[in-house]
C-alpha cells in the first residue's frame, strides 16, 4: 500500500478525477431542474445494482472527503507550527542585535557622573 506522502499534492489515490462545477446562484434554476420521471421497476436486480453502485460511490466520496479534511488539518497545524518557529527566530535575531546596544548603554552609565 502506498503512503500518502509518496503522492503529489494534487494526486487522487484512487486515480479518479475530481470535477468541480461552479453554479451561478443568480441563474434561473427552474429551467435547469428536470421534472421527475416515472420509472417502472420490472426487475429489482438492476435497481439493486444501481443502489450498490451508489453506495460504493458514496463511500468512495466520503473517504476522499475525510482524507482531504485530515490533509487540511495537518496543513493548518504545520502552518501554525512554522509561524511559531518564525516568531521565535525573529525574536532571537532581535535580541542578538539588541545586546551590543544594551552593553554600550551599561558602559556609558558606568562612566557617567550621576
Amino acid at each position: 500500500m502506498r503512503d500518502e506522502k509518496d503522492l503529489p499534492m494534487d494526486a487522487d489515490p484512487s486515480g479518479d478525477e475530481i470535477e468541480i462545477e461552479f453554479v451561478d446562484e443568480d441563474a434561473d434554476v427552474t429551467s435547469v431542474v428536470e421534472q421527475p420521471r416515472e420509472v417502472e421497476v420490472t426487475d429489482e436486480r438492476p435497481a439493486q445494482n444501481g443502489v450498490d453502485d451508489l453506495k460504493t460511490e458514496l463511500e468512495h466520496v466520503r473517504e476522499m472527503y475525510l482524507r482531504k479534511l485530515a490533509e487540511f488539518d495537518n496543513f493548518r497545524k504545520r502552518v501554525d507550527r512554522e509561524r511559531g518557529e518564525d516568531r521565535r527566530a525573529g525574536a532571537e535575531e532581535f535580541v542578538k542585535d539588541l545586546l551590543p546596544v544594551l552593553d554600550n548603554f551599561e558602559r556609558a552609565l558606568e562612566h557617567s557622573p550621576c
